[in-house]
Formats: C-alpha cells, sequence, structure tokens
C-alpha cells in the first residue's frame, strides 16, 4: 500500500498544474506606461484618477505630443519655416482622415472636449509681424484685444526686455513704435502702477510642441491608433519634412517600443534556451558510454521554461498582467536553473561506485540511486538559495544605503537602443524645462458668491504664481480674472447688453 502522501504531493502537483494552465490561457500583456510602472501608492496615481474625475472622462484619452524643430536647429520665426509649421499644424487638424465601418472620422471627430488646444498657437503664428510688437510678446500675446497664453508650445525661446525708456538711457537703443507706447501704456493702467512695466518680447524660439488628445470610447481606441500612424506619416514626408524634423510622443507610441522592446528581446530566449541545452549535454560526454545521461541533461534544461511558464502562469490567473520588461528577468531564471543540472548531474554520477556493479536495477534501486543523489546534491543547491537569501536580508537591512538609491524609470530606459525614443525623449524633455504646465484641480470650491471664500481663491492662485522657479501671473490660466472682466463691462449699463437680454 502506498504512502497517503504521494496521494496528496500528486493532488497538489496536479492543482497547480490545472491552475498555471488556467492563468495561461487568460493570458494578457499591458504595457501602458502611464498606469502600470508606478508603485500602487504613488501620488501620480491619484493625481490620475482626480483628473479623470475632474474632466469627466467616460472614455480613453491618449494624449499626444508634436514636437516640431528646424532641420538646421534655427529660429523657427523665420518666414518659411514659421508658415511651414502653421500649415502643418492645420493639415493635422483637417487633413487626416481615417475610416472604420465605413465611416469616416477626422481629428474634430475624436478631439472632443480638448480641440482647441492649438488655436492661441495657430493665431500667433499667422498675425505675427516683425513690426508689430504686440504680435510676439511672451509668454502670452494680445489677440483680438485678449490674452492668449502660447507659453506650452513654444520653447528654446530667446527674449528682449522693453520698458519703454530704454531709448532715454541709451542713444543706440531705437526708439519704440507707436503700437510698443500702446502695449506698454495698456500695461502701466493694468498694473495700476505709474511705473513703466517691463515686457518681454520674443526673438526667437526653435522648438514647437502641440498638444493633440485624442479621445474615444474604449472600443474604439483602434482609431486613436491610425490617426497617430497617419501623423506620423504626414510629417514625415515632404514638404513638411523639408524644412522640419517633428517627431511625437503618446501612451500609445511609448507602448509599442516597450511591447517592441520585448516581442525582439523573446527570440534571444528562445536562442539561450538552444545554445544552453547544446553546452549543458556537449560537456556530460563520459568515456564510458553507459554513463552518459544525455535525456536527463536535456529534461533538465527544460526545467527552467517549465519554473517560467509556471511564474507566468500562476501571475495571470491572479489577475496580474504581462509586461514586456518582465522578459529581461527570464535570462536570470535561465542562468540560475542551469546551475542545479549540473549539481544534480555531479551527485549523480558519484554514485557510480555504489551502483557499478549491480546492472539489474528495480525501482526501488533507482528510488535509493535517487535519495543518495539528493542527499548529496540537497546541501548545495540548499545552501546557495540560503546565501541568496541571505544576500536580500543583507541588502535590505543596508538601509544607510538604500536610502540614498534613485530609481530611474525612465521612458527612454524601457526602449531598445535603436528606439526613436532616445534622442527625441531628451529633446522634448529639454525643451520643457523653459515652461512646464502644470494643471491644479480644485474639487470642492465653495459658493464663490461668498467674498471670503472667492478671496481664498485668489489667494491660492497667488500663491502658486508666486511659489519657487514659478513664471508668474503671466504664465496664469484662470477663467475667473476673464469672467470677472466680462461682469465689470457689462455692468456699467451697457446698453447693447440690455438689448440682447
Amino acid at each position: 500500500m502506498r504512502h497517503p502522501t504521494l496521494l496528496f504531493e500528486r493532488g497538489f502537483y496536479l492543482l497547480g498544474y490545472q491552475i498555471a494552465s488556467f492563468g495561461l490561457l487568460r493570458f494578457e500583456e499591458v504595457n501602458n506606461v502611464r498606469t502600470e510602472y508606478s508603485p500602487l501608492n504613488a501620488p501620480s496615481k491619484n493625481e490620475y484618477r482626480i483628473a479623470k474625475y475632474f474632466l469627466k472622462q467616460n472614455g480613453t484619452l491618449d494624449p499626444c505630443y508634436i514636437m516640431s524643430r528646424a532641420r538646421d536647429g534655427g529660429n523657427l520665426l523665420r518666414t518659411e519655416h514659421r508658415w511651414l509649421l502653421y500649415n502643418l499644424t492645420r493639415a493635422l487638424q483637417q487633413e487626416i482622415h481615417i475610416e472604420k465601418n465605413g465611416r469616416v472620422y477626422g481629428y474634430r471627430n475624436i478631439c472632443e472636449p480638448y480641440c482647441e488646444l492649438n488655436t492661441a498657437f495657430l493665431a500667433f503664428l499667422k498675425v505675427y509681424d516683425p513690426e508689430q510688437p504686440l504680435t510676439y510678446t511672451y509668454p502670452a500675446v494680445e489677440l483680438f484685444g485678449t490674452r492668449a497664453f502660447i507659453g506650452n508650445n513654444i520653447y528654446g525661446v530667446s527674449l528682449k526686455n522693453f520698458t519703454g525708456n530704454e531709448y532715454v538711457k541709451n542713444e543706440k537703443t531705437e526708439m519704440p513704435t507707436q503700437e510698443e507706447q500702446a502695449l506698454l501704456l495698456a500695461l502701466q493702467r493694468k498694473s495700476g502702477t505709474k511705473k513703466s512695466p517691463t515686457i518681454k518680447l520674443l526673438e526667437t524660439f526653435n522648438t514647437a510642441i502641440m498638444p493633440f488628445f485624442l479621445v474615444a470610447n474604449y472600443e474604439d481606441k483602434d482609431l486613436l491608433v491610425k490617426w497617430q500612424n497617419a501623423a506620423i506619416d504626414l510629417f514625415e514626408h515632404p514638404p513638411y519634412s523639408n524644412l522640419l524634423k517633428t517627431g511625437m510622443t503618446s501612451d500609445y507610441l511609448v507602448t509599442q517600443e516597450v511591447r517592441r522592446m520585448g516581442a525582439e528581446t523573446a527570440p534571444l530566449l528562445a536562442t539561450s534556451v538552444v545554445f544552453m541545452i547544446i553546452f549543458v549535454v556537449s560537456t556530460s560526454f563520459k568515456a564510458k558510454r553507459e554513463e552518459n545521461r544525455f535525456i536527463e541533461c536535456f529534461i533538465g534544461c527544460l526545467v527552467p521554461l517549465f519554473a517560467m511558464s509556471t511564474a507566468i502562469g500562476l501571475m495571470a490567473a491572479t489577475g496580474y498582467k504581462f509586461q514586456s520588461i518582465i522578459v529581461a528577468a527570464l535570462f536570470l531564471v535561465l542562468s540560475v536553473g542551469v546551475d542545479d543540472i549540473f549539481i544534480l548531474m555531479r551527485a549523480w554520477h558519484r554514485t557510480n561506485k555504489i551502483f557499478n556493479k549491480n546492472n539489474n536495477f528495480d525501482i526501488n534501486g533507482i528510488a535509493k540511486r535517487m535519495a543518495l543523489c539528493l542527499e548529496d546534491a540537497g546541501p548545495s543547491i540548499t545552501i546557495r538559495i540560503l546565501l541568496a537569501l541571505f544576500m536580500c536580508c543583507y541588502f535590505f537591512l543596508c538601509w544607510f544605503g538604500i536610502r540614498k538609491l534613485q530609481s530611474n524609470i525612465s521612458i527612454d530606459k524601457m526602449a531598445l537602443p535603436n528606439s526613436y525614443l532616445h534622442d527625441f525623449q531628451m529633446q522634448f524633455e529639454m525643451a520643457l524645462r523653459n515652461m512646464q504646465p502644470i494643471s491644479v484641480f480644485v474639487l470642492h470650491p465653495g459658493d464663490m458668491r461668498d467674498l471670503q471664500q472667492l478671496s481664498r481663491i485668489r489667494q491660492l492662485v497667488w500663491d502658486f504664481e508666486h511659489a519657487l522657479n514659478s513664471y508668474g501671473q503671466e504664465s496664469t490660466f484662470f477663467w475667473l480674472q476673464q469672467y470677472e472682466d466680462f461682469l465689470r463691462f457689462y455692468s456699467n449699463g451697457n446698453d447693447n447688453f440690455d438689448d440682447h437680454e
């Protein structure tokens, strides 16, 4: 009668096999850098959740950023470059059409409510006139009586200060034009002081970034993919590629690069397994043919593959999704698993002296030999595992060094060396150092009719405007000031307003 422990062991192995197999059947891969490559308690996850709640996002949003630079690295305010950049932005908005289920979609069909993100930038490119300083102030320009913020579109800027009284102090300085004097007078009235304010005029900029936010239902995510591929095909061909060097980044494109890293690395894993089998089998030759164990060596090389398949299956069965970056860790499993093969085969061969006289092994004889083999190899494997655990404990106990560790899970580290992300991401981040806009969401502003509450909101805005490295009031885009100007204008007895009422 067999010991019941064998039944429990076989039942346990069978259950694990079924769970792992079920997990492999529901295998799912995800490589979204925005949501998957940060800790569960990361502040960015909470910020992303608040933004989705505030914007009432009920579909999928893929923010695309298109960056253009002159091929010679020069000024984009040059007439030919400026109009080419204008035409490119208009073409992205109007000329790209994609089809799905017999229906044609354009940018306007997949951008609401973010279709006007580049309107101020387009107006700036169109009305720019070197002789009219009102058209190239920074970071906002005066357009049809409204201050339009362009600081989040133009980067790599070169500025000059203008106060209106510089020509008095320096005879070589040109006298201000009538438009410059009018602008200074308007800003002086707005500031409420008699001192001439200093304005910044844009001389050059070498980088343009155009945000295109794409929105679609979850079942129509392929529309966003098609639009982005069509956009890349548009700006990578003449006439836009003649003078401009343009690139794009988005969640989809970054995900594709991360997935490409896994897809191109996975074949190397199979190649490594083949070479590992060849090496292990070829080094197991013995002088006596009866001592060769080619099949055992081959099966031993497959054990790490079984371990990897089981681990991935158990992860999938418990709801964890596979990420392409894990492919790199599978090489470590191979390197660790192959050690046990040599230890076990060496222990098996050492039992030859005991059983070499008995050529008729029964089941009990094989079991005894295997027991002796494990008795010899077990301590070596156990010591190696304990050493690994000890090193892990030692690593975590070195709190002083760990406290100084810095993680760098940047996008360019997740892509292959030949990926476009390396150069593009470096230029993109360098450009954003000049002016990086942030969005502040106030979920519970209170009753804005209460003057005390309104004062608290204004104080909050003032604190952000005067925070460290903040550009100041000129870069603030907040609807309250424009709304108060609107009410103030029509509350002064405007007849036209009364007629419309």
